[in-house]
């Protein structure tokens, strides 16, 4: 199964302080600042390499042009779901308007108490009634970071009361990228899994992508058809302080990619 990751926009009305986007993407301008695919050419790169699974996260998904579009055009064919802040309430209106989208299997709306207001808080919950009233799976994520759970326990637990499937997310730090580990890891990313930033370049898998080391994990851009040999590319063994690896063992949805990172063998 090819389960891809595609972030159409690295923007966001947020800046909170445990984002990797903000400790890493941010920083590096060649990525932020690098020119978005237009949807055009998001249907032409699936067209040629279609995945039985996409999941859209960003930045903001709804802060881009192409998020809805690109759901609607392939929502018949590709296994969607996507994160949102929740704040983007025109879109997801636009969205709701819409008639149910089947492959739309989950939205994940995540909650971020640090840059809450009361204002924001009125959106994100105006986005989890309206994707459950159109009959979407929402799922409310947090992240474990600090006095993150201590400052939503009201609100979470109301959300809880209203049926909504609270998700509490370990905190995933990127600055142990730095440093590689003495414990190899092998896995499918690269094979069934691919990271793919805006303007279509590709990745094995996020920590690849989060780590300083990225430019030489860069598969090429996908949206342009990567080369026949990535294997180059991809660290094999890795020893990189994979977060997928961490995922599989603490989140509750455990190999979250299909990946299967595993300890490295000898062939």
């Amino acid at each position: 199964m090819k389960h891809y990751l595609i972030h159409p926009t690295w923007q966001c009305q947020n800046s909170c302080s445990y984002c990797w986007v903000e400790n890493t993407i941010r920083n590096r301008p060649d990525l932020f600042n690098a020119p978005p695919a237009t949807i055009c050419e998001w249907n032409t790169a699936l067209l040629r390499d279609t995945p039985d699974a996409v999941h859209i996260a960003g930045g903001e998904p709804f802060l881009s042009p192409v998020t809805i579009p690109l759901i609607e055009a392939w929502g018949d064919v590709v296994e969607f779901s996507l994160s949102t802040n929740g704040l983007c309430t025109n879109q997801i209106d636009i969205l709701t308007n819409h008639s149910h989208l089947s492959k739309l299997t989950s939205v994940n709306v995540s909650y971020h108490p640090e840059q809450i207001t009361l204002e924001k808080q009125s959106r994100h919950l105006h986005t989890i009634s309206a994707l459950q009233e159109h009959g979407y799976e929402v799922i409310v994520n947090i992240v474990n970071y600090q006095n993150n759970i201590y400052d939503s326990f009201q609100y979470l637990r109301n959300l809880k009361a209203l049926g909504v499937n609270v998700v509490i997310s370990p905190y995933e730090d990127s600055s142990c990228l730095h440093t590689l580990t003495h414990n190899p890891l092998q896995c499918q990313a690269g094979i069934t899994h691919l990271v793919i930033a805006p303007d279509g370049r590709a990745w094995p898998c996020l920590t690849t992508l989060r780590s300083p080391f990225y430019p030489v994990y860069c598969l090429g851009n996908w949206i342009d058809g990567l080369p026949e040999d990535i294997s180059t590319h991809v660290p094999y063994p890795c020893y990189l302080d994979c977060h997928d690896y961490k995922l599989k063992r603490e989140h509750i949805g455990g190999d979250i990619w299909g990946t299967n990172p595993t300890p490295y063998s000898e062939p």
